[in-house]
Protein backbone atom coordinates (compact mmCIF):
# COMPACT_ATOMS: atom_id res chain seq x y z
CA UNK A 1 0.00 0.00 0.00
CA UNK A 2 2.90 2.55 0.77
CA UNK A 3 4.58 1.44 -2.52
CA UNK A 4 1.33 2.67 -4.62
CA UNK A 5 1.46 5.43 -2.27
CA UNK A 6 4.76 6.61 -3.67
CA UNK A 7 4.02 5.59 -7.39
CA UNK A 8 1.13 7.54 -7.11
CA UNK A 9 2.91 10.90 -5.65
CA UNK A 10 5.85 10.32 -8.19
CA UNK A 11 3.52 10.19 -11.20
CA UNK A 12 0.92 13.11 -9.63
CA UNK A 13 4.59 15.18 -9.28
CA UNK A 14 5.48 14.88 -12.94
CA UNK A 15 9.06 15.17 -12.04
CA UNK A 16 12.05 13.23 -13.63
CA UNK A 17 13.92 10.57 -11.90
CA UNK A 18 17.00 12.40 -12.00
CA UNK A 19 15.57 15.88 -10.91
CA UNK A 20 14.14 14.23 -7.65
CA UNK A 21 16.88 12.57 -6.81
CA UNK A 22 18.91 16.44 -7.19
CA UNK A 23 16.15 17.63 -4.65
CA UNK A 24 16.51 14.67 -2.17
CA UNK A 25 20.47 15.30 -2.41
CA UNK A 26 19.94 19.36 -1.70
CA UNK A 27 17.27 18.87 1.27
CA UNK A 28 19.83 16.46 2.88
CA UNK A 29 22.73 19.21 2.58
CA UNK A 30 20.57 22.02 4.40
CA UNK A 31 19.34 19.37 7.28
CA UNK A 32 23.41 18.77 7.80
CA UNK A 33 24.64 22.38 7.53
CA UNK A 34 22.19 23.84 9.64
CA UNK A 35 22.78 21.06 12.34
CA UNK A 36 26.89 20.90 12.26
CA UNK A 37 28.07 24.52 10.58
CA UNK A 38 28.22 27.26 12.75
CA UNK A 39 24.94 29.43 11.74
CA UNK A 40 25.60 33.23 10.42
CA UNK A 41 25.29 35.17 13.63
CA UNK A 42 27.42 33.12 15.38
CA UNK A 43 30.01 33.14 13.03
CA UNK A 44 30.79 37.17 12.47
CA UNK A 45 34.33 36.85 11.60
CA UNK A 46 33.94 34.42 9.29
CA UNK A 47 30.87 36.62 7.32
CA UNK A 48 34.01 38.99 7.59
CA UNK A 49 36.71 36.98 5.96
CA UNK A 50 33.90 35.77 3.46
CA UNK A 51 33.09 39.67 2.69
CA UNK A 52 36.93 40.76 2.92
CA UNK A 53 38.68 38.06 1.21
CA UNK A 54 41.84 38.40 3.46
CA UNK A 55 43.11 37.61 7.24
CA UNK A 56 45.39 39.36 9.73
CA UNK A 57 48.75 38.01 11.36
CA UNK A 58 51.23 39.32 14.19
CA UNK A 59 54.84 39.63 14.39
CA UNK A 60 56.26 39.17 18.56
CA UNK A 61 59.92 41.36 17.96
CA UNK A 62 62.77 41.29 20.81
CA UNK A 63 65.09 43.71 20.18
CA UNK A 64 68.96 42.69 21.80
CA UNK A 65 72.57 43.82 21.90
CA UNK A 66 75.31 42.01 20.39
CA UNK A 67 76.05 39.79 23.89
CA UNK A 68 72.34 39.05 23.93
CA UNK A 69 70.84 41.75 26.89
CA UNK A 70 67.45 43.04 25.47
CA UNK A 71 67.19 46.12 24.61
CA UNK A 72 64.52 48.89 25.81
CA UNK A 73 62.92 51.55 23.62
CA UNK A 74 64.29 51.03 20.42
CA UNK A 75 62.74 51.66 17.06
CA UNK A 76 61.71 49.10 14.97
CA UNK A 77 60.54 49.44 11.30
CA UNK A 78 58.75 47.78 8.99
CA UNK A 79 59.55 47.95 4.69
CA UNK A 80 56.92 49.90 3.37
CA UNK A 81 55.21 50.98 6.70
CA UNK A 82 55.43 54.51 8.41
CA UNK A 83 54.52 53.48 11.29
CA UNK A 84 57.22 53.38 13.84
CA UNK A 85 56.93 50.66 16.88
CA UNK A 86 59.29 51.18 20.30
CA UNK A 87 60.08 48.05 22.58
CA UNK A 88 58.83 48.16 25.76
CA UNK A 89 61.11 48.59 28.97
CA UNK A 90 61.69 44.14 28.39
CA UNK A 91 63.31 44.99 25.20
CA UNK A 92 60.05 43.09 22.84
CA UNK A 93 57.19 44.70 21.13
CA UNK A 94 53.83 42.94 19.47
CA UNK A 95 52.76 44.61 15.95
CA UNK A 96 49.55 43.13 15.52
CA UNK A 97 46.78 43.27 12.57
CA UNK A 98 49.01 42.68 9.73
CA UNK A 99 47.56 41.72 6.38
CA UNK A 100 48.45 37.68 6.15
CA UNK A 101 47.92 38.15 2.45
CA UNK A 102 51.20 39.81 2.01
CA UNK A 103 53.39 36.33 3.12
CA UNK A 104 56.55 38.06 4.21
CA UNK A 105 57.46 41.32 6.09
CA UNK A 106 60.99 43.11 6.29
CA UNK A 107 62.25 44.38 9.38
CA UNK A 108 65.11 46.06 11.51
CA UNK A 109 65.44 48.05 14.39
CA UNK A 110 67.00 51.53 15.85
CA UNK A 111 68.63 53.53 19.28
CA UNK A 112 70.77 56.12 19.67
CA UNK A 113 74.45 54.74 20.24
CA UNK A 114 74.05 51.69 18.37
CA UNK A 115 74.43 50.79 14.78
CA UNK A 116 71.29 49.46 13.25
CA UNK A 117 70.51 45.55 13.22
CA UNK A 118 70.50 44.27 9.87
CA UNK A 119 66.97 43.40 8.26
CA UNK A 120 65.23 40.14 8.34
CA UNK A 121 62.42 38.56 6.75
CA UNK A 122 59.46 37.72 8.72
CA UNK A 123 56.99 34.88 7.38
CA UNK A 124 53.26 36.25 8.79
CA UNK A 125 50.36 33.72 8.60
CA UNK A 126 46.63 33.85 9.36
CA UNK A 127 46.17 34.55 13.22
CA UNK A 128 49.14 33.11 14.02
CA UNK A 129 52.14 35.04 15.60
CA UNK A 130 55.68 35.57 14.09
CA UNK A 131 58.60 35.76 16.63
CA UNK A 132 61.71 37.37 15.31
CA UNK A 133 64.70 38.99 17.23
CA UNK A 134 66.68 42.01 15.85
CA UNK A 135 70.05 42.73 17.23
CA UNK A 136 71.76 46.18 17.17
CA UNK A 137 75.27 46.07 17.74
CA UNK A 138 77.00 48.53 20.28
CA UNK A 139 80.72 49.37 20.81
CA UNK A 140 83.74 47.37 22.88
CA UNK A 141 85.23 48.17 25.87
CA UNK A 142 88.91 45.95 25.96
CA UNK A 143 91.47 45.70 28.39
CA UNK A 144 93.08 44.33 31.33
CA UNK A 145 93.46 44.35 35.30
CA UNK A 146 96.65 44.41 37.19
CA UNK A 147 97.87 44.60 40.62
CA UNK A 148 100.99 47.47 40.63
CA UNK A 149 103.40 44.73 40.46
CA UNK A 150 101.67 43.72 37.24
CA UNK A 151 100.18 39.99 38.42
CA UNK A 152 96.91 39.05 37.68
CA UNK A 153 94.40 39.92 40.19
CA UNK A 154 92.09 36.78 41.58
CA UNK A 155 88.42 38.08 41.13
CA UNK A 156 89.22 41.14 39.49
CA UNK A 157 85.56 42.53 38.10
CA UNK A 158 84.99 45.75 35.43
CA UNK A 159 81.85 47.40 35.33
CA UNK A 160 79.90 50.24 33.99
CA UNK A 161 77.70 50.93 37.07
CA UNK A 162 75.53 53.50 35.16
CA UNK A 163 74.40 50.41 32.36
CA UNK A 164 74.05 47.66 35.00
CA UNK A 165 76.73 45.88 33.28
CA UNK A 166 79.76 43.96 34.58
CA UNK A 167 82.51 41.00 33.21
CA UNK A 168 84.91 39.52 35.14
CA UNK A 169 88.64 39.74 34.47
CA UNK A 170 90.53 36.46 33.02
CA UNK A 171 92.42 34.53 36.15
CA UNK A 172 94.92 33.55 33.01
CA UNK A 173 96.13 37.16 32.28
CA UNK A 174 93.95 40.04 33.71
CA UNK A 175 92.30 40.62 30.50
CA UNK A 176 88.82 41.68 29.80
CA UNK A 177 86.28 42.37 27.14
CA UNK A 178 82.72 44.51 27.70
CA UNK A 179 80.68 44.48 24.63
CA UNK A 180 77.55 46.15 23.33
CA UNK A 181 78.13 49.41 25.24
CA UNK A 182 76.20 52.00 23.45
CA UNK A 183 78.54 55.46 22.70
CA UNK A 184 79.34 58.31 24.95
CA UNK A 185 81.47 58.36 27.54
CA UNK A 186 80.89 55.41 30.46
CA UNK A 187 82.68 55.42 33.34
CA UNK A 188 84.32 52.14 33.74
CA UNK A 189 85.38 50.89 37.13
CA UNK A 190 87.53 48.25 38.03
CA UNK A 191 87.35 46.65 41.51
CA UNK A 192 88.57 43.54 43.26
CA UNK A 193 88.36 42.09 46.66
CA UNK A 194 91.75 43.74 49.25
CA UNK A 195 92.69 46.46 46.44
CA UNK A 196 91.73 50.10 46.08
CA UNK A 197 88.87 50.26 43.15
CA UNK A 198 89.85 52.58 40.12
CA UNK A 199 87.13 53.88 37.46
CA UNK A 200 88.18 56.17 34.32
CA UNK A 201 85.96 57.23 31.81
CA UNK A 202 86.04 56.23 27.95
CA UNK A 203 84.72 57.65 24.95
CA UNK A 204 83.57 55.34 23.30
CA UNK A 205 82.03 56.04 19.25
CA UNK A 206 78.81 54.30 18.02
CA UNK A 207 79.78 50.34 17.61
CA UNK A 208 83.65 51.05 18.39
CA UNK A 209 86.21 49.58 20.06
CA UNK A 210 88.43 51.59 22.85
CA UNK A 211 91.23 50.12 25.12
CA UNK A 212 90.93 50.55 29.14
CA UNK A 213 93.92 49.35 31.39
CA UNK A 214 93.63 49.29 35.13
CA UNK A 215 96.38 48.79 37.72
CA UNK A 216 95.13 48.43 40.92
CA UNK A 217 97.00 48.78 44.46
CA UNK A 218 96.76 45.92 47.11
CA UNK A 219 95.20 46.86 50.44
CA UNK A 220 96.02 44.80 53.47
CA UNK A 221 96.87 47.64 56.60
CA UNK A 222 94.44 49.73 58.55
CA UNK A 223 94.09 52.82 60.29
CA UNK A 224 91.51 52.84 63.33
CA UNK A 225 91.10 55.95 65.72
CA UNK A 226 88.38 58.07 67.37
CA UNK A 227 86.88 61.22 66.62
CA UNK A 228 86.07 64.07 69.25
CA UNK A 229 84.49 67.09 70.30
CA UNK A 230 88.05 69.20 71.23
CA UNK A 231 85.94 71.63 74.36
CA UNK A 232 83.66 68.90 75.49
CA UNK A 233 85.82 65.68 75.15
CA UNK A 234 82.41 63.94 73.80
CA UNK A 235 82.37 61.56 70.62
CA UNK A 236 81.47 62.95 67.40
CA UNK A 237 79.34 60.65 65.30
CA UNK A 238 78.80 60.60 61.22
CA UNK A 239 82.20 62.18 60.96
CA UNK A 240 83.65 61.80 57.59
CA UNK A 241 87.45 60.54 57.82
CA UNK A 242 89.42 60.24 54.73
CA UNK A 243 92.98 58.91 53.31
CA UNK A 244 94.07 59.36 49.59
CA UNK A 245 95.56 56.53 48.63
CA UNK A 246 97.33 56.89 44.87
CA UNK A 247 94.06 58.97 42.99
CA UNK A 248 91.54 57.59 45.10
CA UNK A 249 90.32 58.52 48.49
CA UNK A 250 89.08 55.95 50.81
CA UNK A 251 86.26 57.98 53.22
CA UNK A 252 84.53 56.33 56.40
CA UNK A 253 82.05 57.74 58.93
CA UNK A 254 82.67 57.51 62.52
CA UNK A 255 80.29 55.82 64.34
CA UNK A 256 77.95 56.71 67.87
CA UNK A 257 81.08 56.37 70.05
CA UNK A 258 83.30 58.24 67.38
CA UNK A 259 85.26 55.13 66.37
CA UNK A 260 86.71 54.67 63.04
CA UNK A 261 87.89 52.21 60.82
CA UNK A 262 89.85 52.65 57.36
CA UNK A 263 90.84 48.43 56.05
CA UNK A 264 92.78 47.69 53.48
CA UNK A 265 95.48 50.26 52.86
CA UNK A 266 98.58 49.39 50.97
CA UNK A 267 101.67 49.57 52.99
CA UNK A 268 102.94 53.29 52.76
CA UNK A 269 102.68 56.75 55.12
CA UNK A 270 99.42 58.65 54.51
CA UNK A 271 97.42 62.08 55.28
CA UNK A 272 94.18 61.59 57.30
CA UNK A 273 91.49 63.88 57.47
CA UNK A 274 88.79 64.50 59.48
CA UNK A 275 85.99 66.26 59.15
CA UNK A 276 81.69 67.44 59.89
CA UNK A 277 80.09 69.92 58.87
CA UNK A 278 79.99 72.92 61.57
CA UNK A 279 83.24 72.02 62.64
CA UNK A 280 86.56 72.78 61.78
CA UNK A 281 88.47 70.09 59.58
CA UNK A 282 91.56 68.83 61.18
CA UNK A 283 94.14 66.46 59.46
CA UNK A 284 97.55 64.34 60.75
CA UNK A 285 100.40 63.25 58.75
CA UNK A 286 102.62 61.10 58.69
CA UNK A 287 100.51 57.79 59.69
CA UNK A 288 102.58 54.95 58.88
CA UNK A 289 100.42 52.07 57.66
CA UNK A 290 102.58 48.32 57.15
CA UNK A 291 101.49 44.82 55.50
CA UNK A 292 99.12 43.71 57.71
CA UNK A 293 99.15 45.93 60.43
CA UNK A 294 96.59 48.07 62.16
CA UNK A 295 97.74 51.54 62.62
CA UNK A 296 95.43 52.51 66.07
CA UNK A 297 95.42 55.37 68.08
CA UNK A 298 94.49 58.41 65.05
CA UNK A 299 92.37 60.44 66.95
CA UNK A 300 91.03 63.63 65.77
CA UNK A 301 89.81 66.83 68.36
CA UNK A 302 87.08 69.22 65.95
CA UNK A 303 86.93 72.27 66.72
CA UNK A 304 83.12 73.21 66.65
CA UNK A 305 82.49 76.55 64.52
CA UNK A 306 80.23 78.92 66.58
CA UNK A 307 76.58 78.75 66.29
CA UNK A 308 74.88 82.37 66.04
CA UNK A 309 71.19 82.34 67.31
CA UNK A 310 69.63 85.80 66.81
CA UNK A 311 66.06 87.15 65.63
CA UNK A 312 63.69 90.13 67.17
CA UNK A 313 60.91 90.78 69.62
CA UNK A 314 57.99 92.54 69.51
CA UNK A 315 54.31 93.25 71.15
CA UNK A 316 51.91 92.73 68.16
CA UNK A 317 54.05 95.40 65.81
CA UNK A 318 55.55 97.32 68.63
CA UNK A 319 59.11 96.72 68.50
CA UNK A 320 60.62 95.97 72.53
CA UNK A 321 63.75 96.71 73.23
CA UNK A 322 65.44 95.73 77.13
CA UNK A 323 64.15 92.56 76.38
CA UNK A 324 65.89 89.97 78.18
CA UNK A 325 66.45 86.64 75.90
CA UNK A 326 68.59 83.68 77.69
CA UNK A 327 69.29 80.48 76.26
CA UNK A 328 68.45 78.36 78.96
CA UNK A 329 71.10 75.72 81.01
CA UNK A 330 73.84 78.27 79.14
CA UNK A 331 74.38 80.87 80.96
CA UNK A 332 74.16 83.04 77.87
CA UNK A 333 71.96 86.22 77.12
CA UNK A 334 71.22 88.78 75.32
CA UNK A 335 69.09 92.46 75.46
CA UNK A 336 67.07 93.96 72.69
CA UNK A 337 68.62 96.76 71.07
CA UNK A 338 65.74 99.49 70.46
CA UNK A 339 65.54 97.46 67.14
CA UNK A 340 63.84 94.92 69.25
CA UNK A 341 67.03 92.71 67.77
CA UNK A 342 68.99 90.26 69.61
CA UNK A 343 72.11 88.28 69.14
CA UNK A 344 73.87 85.61 70.85
CA UNK A 345 76.91 83.93 69.50
CA UNK A 346 79.50 81.25 70.09
CA UNK A 347 76.30 78.57 70.81
CA UNK A 348 77.17 75.32 70.34
CA UNK A 349 75.29 72.87 68.64
CA UNK A 350 72.17 71.31 70.34
CA UNK A 351 68.62 71.39 71.42
CA UNK A 352 67.43 74.31 73.52
CA UNK A 353 65.25 76.26 75.68
CA UNK A 354 65.29 79.81 74.80
CA UNK A 355 63.08 82.13 77.32
CA UNK A 356 62.35 86.07 77.07
CA UNK A 357 61.42 88.34 79.02
CA UNK A 358 60.59 92.08 80.21
CA UNK A 359 58.81 93.39 83.50
CA UNK A 360 54.99 93.61 82.25
CA UNK A 361 54.89 90.93 79.90
CA UNK A 362 53.94 86.88 79.85
CA UNK A 363 57.32 85.27 79.45
CA UNK A 364 57.69 83.17 76.88
CA UNK A 365 59.28 80.17 76.84
CA UNK A 366 60.25 78.36 73.62
CA UNK A 367 61.24 74.66 73.69
CA UNK A 368 63.38 72.15 70.85
CA UNK A 369 65.30 75.41 69.47
CA UNK A 370 67.70 73.04 67.07
CA UNK A 371 70.84 74.97 66.90
CA UNK A 372 73.28 72.86 64.23
CA UNK A 373 76.98 73.20 64.28
CA UNK A 374 78.73 76.48 62.88
CA UNK A 375 75.04 77.46 61.90
CA UNK A 376 72.83 80.72 61.81
CA UNK A 377 69.12 80.30 63.71
CA UNK A 378 66.58 82.95 63.46
CA UNK A 379 64.36 83.26 66.06
CA UNK A 380 61.86 86.07 66.45
CA UNK A 381 59.52 86.43 69.36
CA UNK A 382 56.28 87.76 70.39
CA UNK A 383 55.47 88.82 73.96
CA UNK A 384 51.96 89.38 75.25
CA UNK A 385 51.66 92.33 77.80
CA UNK A 386 49.87 91.19 81.23
CA UNK A 387 46.21 92.32 82.20
CA UNK A 388 46.12 96.00 82.93
CA UNK A 389 45.81 99.50 81.61
CA UNK A 390 48.54 100.42 78.94
CA UNK A 391 50.17 103.48 78.29
CA UNK A 392 51.84 103.63 75.09
CA UNK A 393 53.87 106.93 73.64
CA UNK A 394 55.96 108.19 71.39
CA UNK A 395 59.22 110.64 72.08
CA UNK A 396 60.05 113.47 69.09
CA UNK A 397 62.82 115.91 68.90
CA UNK A 398 60.73 119.65 69.40
CA UNK A 399 63.88 120.96 66.63
CA UNK A 400 63.39 118.41 63.58
CA UNK A 401 60.04 116.34 64.77
CA UNK A 402 62.19 112.91 64.30
CA UNK A 403 61.64 110.13 66.59
CA UNK A 404 64.06 109.90 69.16
CA UNK A 405 65.20 105.98 70.47
CA UNK A 406 67.21 105.08 73.75
CA UNK A 407 65.02 107.28 75.29
CA UNK A 408 65.17 106.36 78.86
CA UNK A 409 61.33 106.19 80.06
CA UNK A 410 60.73 106.27 83.96
CA UNK A 411 56.85 105.78 85.37
CA UNK A 412 56.21 106.53 88.79
CA UNK A 413 53.21 106.26 90.16
CA UNK A 414 51.73 106.19 94.11
CA UNK A 415 51.62 102.12 95.47
CA UNK A 416 54.62 101.03 93.07
CA UNK A 417 57.84 100.61 92.36
CA UNK A 418 59.39 102.79 89.62
CA UNK A 419 59.38 101.70 86.07
CA UNK A 420 61.83 102.00 83.58
CA UNK A 421 61.86 101.28 79.80
CA UNK A 422 63.64 102.54 76.44
CA UNK A 423 62.50 104.34 73.36
CA UNK A 424 62.57 101.85 70.17
CA UNK A 425 64.19 102.95 66.95
CA UNK A 426 60.74 104.83 65.76
CA UNK A 427 60.88 106.56 69.41
CA UNK A 428 58.22 104.44 70.58
CA UNK A 429 57.73 103.05 74.43
CA UNK A 430 55.03 101.20 76.11
CA UNK A 431 54.38 100.17 79.56
CA UNK A 432 51.37 97.75 80.40
CA UNK A 433 50.29 95.69 83.39
CA UNK A 434 49.48 99.53 85.51
CA UNK A 435 46.33 100.10 87.83
CA UNK A 436 44.66 102.65 86.81
CA UNK A 437 45.40 106.20 88.40
CA UNK A 438 47.40 109.19 87.55
CA UNK A 439 51.59 108.66 87.11
CA UNK A 440 54.49 110.99 86.55
CA UNK A 441 57.14 110.13 83.47
CA UNK A 442 60.38 111.17 83.39
CA UNK A 443 62.68 111.35 79.74
CA UNK A 444 66.15 111.43 79.42
CA UNK A 445 68.37 111.39 76.87
CA UNK A 446 71.80 113.06 76.14
CA UNK A 447 71.96 116.34 74.43
CA UNK A 448 68.71 116.61 75.17
CA UNK A 449 67.11 118.76 78.24
CA UNK A 450 65.32 116.01 80.70
CA UNK A 451 61.81 116.46 80.91
CA UNK A 452 58.91 115.36 83.37
CA UNK A 453 55.56 115.04 83.16
CA UNK A 454 52.54 115.45 85.66
CA UNK A 455 49.16 113.78 86.50
CA UNK A 456 49.08 111.41 83.20
CA UNK A 457 45.87 109.47 83.58
CA UNK A 458 45.52 106.39 82.62
CA UNK A 459 42.29 103.97 82.89
CA UNK A 460 41.47 100.41 83.46
CA UNK A 461 42.04 98.07 80.70
CA UNK A 462 42.35 100.82 78.51
CA UNK A 463 45.39 102.01 76.33
CA UNK A 464 46.86 105.57 76.81
CA UNK A 465 48.38 106.60 73.53
CA UNK A 466 50.15 109.92 73.90
CA UNK A 467 53.33 112.04 71.73
CA UNK A 468 55.88 113.40 73.86
CA UNK A 469 59.17 116.13 72.76
CA UNK A 470 62.02 116.85 73.93
CA UNK A 471 64.25 120.15 73.51
CA UNK A 472 67.98 119.65 72.66
CA UNK A 473 70.28 121.27 74.62
CA UNK A 474 72.13 123.30 72.12
CA UNK A 475 69.06 125.02 71.23
CA UNK A 476 69.60 128.16 73.35
CA UNK A 477 72.64 128.80 71.60
CA UNK A 478 72.22 127.17 67.88
CA UNK A 479 74.18 129.00 65.66
CA UNK A 480 76.51 130.58 68.38
CA UNK A 481 80.00 129.58 66.05
CA UNK A 482 79.26 128.04 62.94
CA UNK A 483 76.06 126.55 64.09
CA UNK A 484 78.25 124.54 66.59
CA UNK A 485 76.92 124.14 70.74
CA UNK A 486 78.47 125.80 73.20
CA UNK A 487 81.34 123.56 73.95
CA UNK A 488 82.58 123.11 70.73
CA UNK A 489 81.90 126.89 70.08
CA UNK A 490 84.04 127.85 72.79
CA UNK A 491 86.69 125.55 72.03
CA UNK A 492 87.54 127.14 68.74
CA UNK A 493 87.42 130.50 70.47
CA UNK A 494 90.19 129.90 72.45
CA UNK A 495 92.57 127.90 69.51
CA UNK A 496 91.56 131.47 68.11
CA UNK A 497 93.26 133.68 70.83
CA UNK A 498 95.86 130.92 71.22
CA UNK A 499 96.92 131.80 67.77
CA UNK A 500 96.73 135.60 68.06
CA UNK A 501 98.66 135.44 71.01
CA UNK A 502 101.60 133.66 69.70
CA UNK A 503 101.57 135.74 66.30
CA UNK A 504 101.88 139.23 68.53
CA UNK A 505 104.98 137.30 70.49
CA UNK A 506 106.38 136.15 67.23
CA UNK A 507 105.95 139.94 65.75
CA UNK A 508 107.57 141.97 68.53
CA UNK A 509 110.55 138.89 69.02
CA UNK A 510 111.54 140.39 65.03
CA UNK A 511 110.96 144.17 65.87
CA UNK A 512 113.49 143.93 68.73
CA UNK A 513 115.69 142.03 66.21
CA UNK A 514 115.43 144.05 63.43
CA UNK A 515 115.25 147.96 65.46
CA UNK A 516 116.43 147.71 68.76
CA UNK A 517 115.88 151.64 69.28
CA UNK A 518 112.17 151.24 68.32
CA UNK A 519 111.34 148.48 71.04
CA UNK A 520 109.22 149.87 73.20
CA UNK A 521 111.04 150.41 76.91
CA UNK A 522 110.56 147.50 79.18
CA UNK A 523 110.30 147.99 82.97
CA UNK A 524 113.22 145.93 84.90
CA UNK A 525 112.89 146.10 88.35
CA UNK A 526 116.06 143.82 89.29
CA UNK A 527 118.08 146.32 87.20
CA UNK A 528 116.31 149.70 89.41
CA UNK A 529 117.50 148.39 92.62
CA UNK A 530 120.66 148.08 91.43
CA UNK A 531 120.75 150.94 90.20
CA UNK A 532 118.93 152.30 93.49
CA UNK A 533 121.77 150.48 95.38
CA UNK A 534 124.78 152.49 93.53
CA UNK A 535 123.49 155.37 94.69
CA UNK A 536 123.08 154.59 97.96
CA UNK A 537 126.72 153.73 98.61
CA UNK A 538 127.98 156.67 96.95
CA UNK A 539 125.75 158.66 99.76
CA UNK A 540 127.12 156.52 102.14
CA UNK A 541 130.73 157.23 101.03
CA UNK A 542 129.79 160.93 101.08
CA UNK A 543 128.71 161.44 104.69
CA UNK A 544 132.16 159.46 105.36
CA UNK A 545 134.22 162.00 104.17
CA UNK A 546 132.22 164.50 105.77
CA UNK A 547 132.30 163.47 108.67
CA UNK A 548 136.13 163.22 109.22
CA UNK A 549 136.40 166.80 107.54
CA UNK A 550 134.43 168.15 109.94
CA UNK A 551 136.42 165.63 112.66
CA UNK A 552 139.94 167.00 111.58
CA UNK A 553 138.82 170.28 111.56
CA UNK A 554 137.95 170.16 115.12
CA UNK A 555 141.70 168.70 115.88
Amino acid sequence: MDDDSGLTMARKSNLPPVALAFVLVLLVLTSFAATYLPSWDQAPELRARAMQGNYTASINVTVVDDVGRKIAFANVKIEGNTSNFQTNADGTVLIANLDADAGNYTLWANRSGYRDSEPVLAAVAPDLTTYISLTLVGGVILGTVTSSSAAVIPGAMVSISALGYSVAASPADGSYRLEGIPAGIPSVTASAPGYVSKSQDVRLTVAGAELANFVLFSQNGSISGHVYHSELQTPLNNSRVSVTVASVTLTVTSAPDGSYNITNLPEGTYSVTASKDGFDSNTTTGVVVTRGNKTEGVDFYLTERPTLLYGSVKSGTLLLPAVNVTVFGTGMFALTDSSGDYEIRNLTAGVYTVIAFLEGYEPRTLTGVVLPAGGEVRLNIDLIGLPGAVLRGTVKASDTGQPLNSVIVTIIGQGMDDRQTGTNAYGEFQFTNLPAGNYTLQFELDDYKPLEVNDLEVLQDAVTNRTFTLSPTREAFGGFFAGLDLAHSMMLVALALTIVIFLVAVSLRIRTIIAPESTPAVYDQAEEEKEEGAEGEEGAEGSGRDKRTTKGNGD
